[in-house]
């Protein structure tokens, strides 16, 4: 059996350079290419592949699943081949490839070792104008194949430019965690209103408006999917209808801002620890749907880049000293945007209710009666010790442990301080950077062993994070050696 080509340095060429040596100069500038994306119907259209191996059956069972109909040549074949020649499923002319075996194709993709076969094939597509793929030889491609998620009427497809099948191959599996059965099926009921809003709807825009008042609407219609709840997705279609016409029987306009369906909505989500791989996906989706966010400094810049294009982003890091007046003009933005009807996320670090001031943000938009809803993120507290391998609890070690915040001076605290020093097995202080050598000293002068393991995180679970262990008595020294600053999470206790 064959196997497919690839161009590596080191190897002989396999492209129409023809090196004794690849040198890769001919791939250079494809990251570059800006390939156009389409969607073929192959059905009944005759396509060709050169050869039966492996690779090439992968190419075969694709083009089959697309009812395309598929002529393979080669001289051999795995058995899988052999089997749908039999079956009929299959053209399979059992010799070497000619130039004749174009006759009638509309593709081709080439899935040999042959560096000539590979050539010819693509020179010959190329001079009737027709497309092809050598298989792992992006040079000799005049259109690539990139890896498909394919769940009902869904399909999604993935591309690297030909430069990592495997990065593609990942992403596959986790965009296909992502917009799984739940969206295929609002596929399909979405399909089913098609037919009433070309009948009813006069114009592309109007019926672009009105399916986007579905898909972003108030109830998500995916979260009904998720619940079961097929009816209330029936029911949101059948009041986006009524929604939709006057009494002329065309699209009245949505007074609200453009892609806003109903009242204006705030999501408090928690932006997670720092590693934005750590986002929940309820999060995520948020995000993805959101037309203004306003996030601030702990919130990771890959977050941003999941909300739309045309989303506005506002930056609302708070400064020592602001807190109060930047909370206000905070509330004042999600009161603004919401009131034009827009969904707005409020992005904040960590969890929302875990010294985020989420519970003040929440109180001021109940008492102004705007929609909103609590996405929780994982919090510092417990995150950033787990990145360095510290766990809060252990049955063997600490059974309790207390999540602090000390950005004031013990003095000046309403912490139990004194209390906590011999209550608690694990201490978790956040903010605390700044009061550290006061925080140790009042443990210490209260009970706490001067020799308690102790750590300091910085930038916890993202790339630049860093960690230092001392003995209690000994942590700010060690602290400050290491040049240690905000934002940063200290834990004392035996874990």
């Amino acid at each position: 059996m064959t196997a497919s080509a690839q161009s590596y340095p080191g190897k002989r060429c396999v492209c129409r350079h023809r090196l004794d040596f690849c040198d890769q100069t001919c791939v250079a500038g494809m990251l570059k290419t800006n390939f156009y994306m389409s969607a073929l119907n192959l059905t009944n259209r005759r396509t060709l592949v050169v050869g039966a191996g492996n690779v090439a059956l992968e190419k075969i069972e694709g083009l089959l699943v697309c009812n395309a109909s598929v002529r393979v040549v080669a001289p051999e074949a795995l058995d899988e081949v052999r089997d749908l020649a039999s079956s009929g499923s299959l053209e399979w002319r059992q010799r070497p490839y000619r130039s004749s075996d174009w006759d009638g194709c509309w593709l081709a993709v080439a899935a040999t070792a042959d560096t000539e076969t590979n050539i010819r094939v693509f020179e010959d597509g190329e001079a009737q104008q027709k497309l092809v793929n050598v298989v792992d030889v992006p040079p000799l491609c005049s259109f690539i194949l990139p890896a498909i998620v394919r769940t009902g009427p869904i399909a999604i497809a993935i591309s690297t430019a030909g430069a990592s099948p495997a990065l593609a191959k990942r992403m596959k599996g986790e965009i296909g965690a992502l917009f799984g059965r739940d969206y295929a099926e609002l596929a399909t009921l979405l399909n089913e209103a098609r037919g009433w809003a070309k009948r009813e709807l006069p114009t592309y825009r109007d019926r672009k408006a009105f399916f986007e008042s579905i898909v972003t609407g108030d109830p998500d219609p995916i979260q009904l999917l998720r619940q079961g709840d097929r009816d209330g997705v029936r029911a949101l279609i059948t009041r986006a209808k009524r929604r939709a016409l006057t009494d002329t029987g065309e699209y009245r306009a949505p007074r609200r801002q453009k892609g806003t369906a109903g009242k204006g909505f705030v999501s408090l989500v928690g932006a997670g620890p720092g590693d934005p791989g750590l986002l929940t996906v309820a999060g995520s989706r948020r995000l993805s749907r959101a037309d203004v966010v306003i996030y601030d400094r702990l919130a990771h810049p890959d977050l941003l880049d999941l909300a739309p294009p045309q989303a506005e982003r506002i930056y609302m890091g708070k400064s020592q000293g602001r807190h109060n007046f930047e909370q206000r003009q905070i509330n004042e933005l999600l009161r603004k945007h919401a009131q034009e009807g827009k969904r707005v996320v409020r992005l904040k670090g960590g969890d929302p209710f875990v010294f985020g001031r989420g519970g003040e943000e929440a109180g001021f938009l109940a008492g102004a009666a705007i929609p909103f809803e609590i996405i929780p993120g994982i919090s510092s507290a417990v995150a950033a010790p787990a990145y360095a391998g510290i766990p809060v609890t252990d049955r063997r070690h600490a059974s309790s442990v207390a999540f602090v915040t000390g950005h004031r001076h013990p003095d000046d605290s309403d912490v139990d301080w004194a209390g906590l020093a011999t209550s608690v097995d694990t201490l978790v202080i956040l903010m605390g950077m700044h009061q550290l050598p006061a925080i140790v000293s009042t443990l210490v002068r209260h009970g706490r062993g001067a020799e308690t393991p102790s750590a300091v995180i910085q930038w916890g679970t993202t790339e630049r994070q860093e960690t230092v262990t001392a003995p209690l008595r000994r942590l700010p020294e060690a602290v400050a050696a290491a040049r240690l600053g905000p934002p940063a999470i200290i834990v004392i206790g035996s874990v």
